[in-house]
């Protein structure tokens, strides 16, 4: 009778630490799936990437609104969804515009209508890079009536007169957003 109660006690013991283990277990799943999902969480708002920007520095005679034009794909034409908006003044020596997306394939600089004199001293993309975009026979001038290079400072100083002037980078280029 004794050896009877013993298998029995043994029995309950073995299924009491079986049930227990499995509710440790299972505490223990969800406390490190809660705490990894937060953890997922807070990495995500932490984890920002740097934004693409264009950085010009410059003299300007008058405001105008510039429009920094960009694609996403290589193929890609220029139109006015993918583009970005600013006033500026002859004040603006400095001017940055944050593009929104990830990558850039092209982009297209527009100084308004009717911009008189601009001397351009740097165009700059600072992403997953700092490029120099500098070259400026690499770009092709459109209702710009005079574009010259200044070979004392290498800025490019061009007049305008026309409503919508512009020019863009020709050569291929990708550009991805910087990690912080």
């Amino acid at each position: 009778m004794f050896e009877k109660l013993k298998k029995k006690c043994s029995r309950s013991l073995t299924k009491k630490l079986f049930i227990v283990s499995i509710l440790f277990l299972s505490l223990c799943f969800l406390k490190f799936y809660h705490h990894s999902h937060v953890a997922e969480h807070v990495v995500s708002k932490i984890y920002d990437p740097a934004p693409i920007t264009v950085a010009l520095d410059w003299k300007i005679e008058k405001p105008f609104e510039l429009q920094i034009y960009y694609t996403t794909e290589q193929n890609e034409r220029f139109h006015g969804r993918q583009s970005v908006k600013k006033k500026v003044t002859p004040e603006n020596k400095h001017v940055e515009i944050i593009l929104p997306v990830e990558k850039i394939y092209k982009f297209r600089i527009d100084f308004g209508s009717n911009p008189g004199k601009v001397k351009i001293k740097n165009v700059e993309i600072k992403a997953d890079q700092y490029i120099n975009f500098n070259d400026w026979l690499s770009y092709v001038y459109v209702h710009i009536e005079r574009h010259k290079v200044d070979e004392d400072d290498n800025s490019l100083k061009i007049i305008s007169h026309h409503q919508d002037p512009f020019m863009y980078w020709a050569d291929p280029f990708v550009l991805y957003k910087k990690e912080k």
